[in-house]
C-alpha cells in the first residue's frame, strides 16, 4: 500500500478585495497536499489561512518582525524544528523576528540561472498526526491587495501569485527557510515545480 498524505486547509477572508470561489479551497488543498509530499511527508495535516488586507497584515508583520509595513504573506510554524531533514542552508535560522523576510516581493528575484539545491524526497516518507489527531502545521496570513498589486506589476495572474505565495508559505511550515540565497532558490524550485504540476499558468 502506497503511502497517503492527508491535509485540511481551513480558509477564512476578511476583506472585501477578495472573494472565496468555489475552487479557491480546493486549490488550496493541493497545493498544501503536494508540497508536503514532495518535501517528503505523509499522513495527516492541518493548517490555516486567512486572507486579509494590508492593515492586519501591517499590524502582524509590527507585532511579529519588528517591520510596521505591510508584507505579501506571513507564516507562522507550529512546530519548534523543522519536520523534515534539512541542510543548514535551506532550514529555518533563528532571527530575532519572525521567519519572513521579504522586504522586495520575492517573485521578481529569481532566474533560471540561480543556483538551487538538488532536493529530492526523503525515502521512506516521514509521517505524522492521524486520523483522528491531525498534525497542526501552522497559521498563514496573506494580503490580498498586496499580492494582487505584485501580481499586476509582475504581469502575472493573481491566481499564480496567489498559489506561488500560499505555497511558499506552506513550505515554511515545513521547516524550508530563504534567509540563503540557496534556500530562497530551493524554495523557488519546488514552488514552481508544484505550480507547474498543477498546471497554473503565469
Amino acid at each position: 500500500m502506497s503511502a497517503q498524505t492527508y491535509v485540511t486547509v481551513d480558509c477564512s477572508v476578511h476583506t472585501k478585495v477578495f472573494q472565496l470561489s468555489a475552487d479557491v479551497v480546493p486549490l488550496f488543498h493541493s497545493l498544501a497536499q503536494a508540497a508536503l509530499y514532495f518535501t517528503g511527508l505523509c499522513g495527516w495535516y492541518d493548517l490555516s489561512v486567512a486572507i486579509d488586507g494590508n492593515k492586519a497584515i501591517q499590524r502582524a508583520n509590527r507585532q511579529f518582525r519588528g517591520v510596521d509595513a505591510p508584507t505579501d504573506t506571513l507564516s507562522f510554524p507550529s512546530a519548534d524544528i523543522p519536520l523534515v531533514a534539512l541542510p543548514p542552508e535551506l532550514s529555518w535560522t533563528a532571527r530575532e523576528w519572525g521567519d519572513d523576510t521579504h522586504d522586495s516581493p520575492m517573485t521578481y528575484r529569481h532566474t533560471e540561472n540561480t543556483p538551487a539545491a538538488v532536493f529530492s524526497r526523503v525515502y521512506p516518507l516521514q509521517s505524522h498526526g492521524s486520523a483522528q489527531q491531525p498534525f497542526y502545521l501552522g497559521d498563514i496570513l496573506m494580503s490580498a491587495p498586496t499580492i494582487f498589486a505584485q501580481a499586476k506589476a509582475a504581469e502575472h495572474s493573481e491566481l499564480f501569485e496567489i498559489a506561488f505565495l500560499f505555497t511558499h508559505s506552506v513550505l515554511h511550515l515545513i521547516g524550508f527557510d530563504d534567509f540563503s540565497e540557496m534556500g530562497y532558490n530551493t524554495m523557488v524550485h519546488i514552488q514552481r515545480a508544484i505550480l507547474a504540476a498543477e498546471n497554473i499558468q503565469e
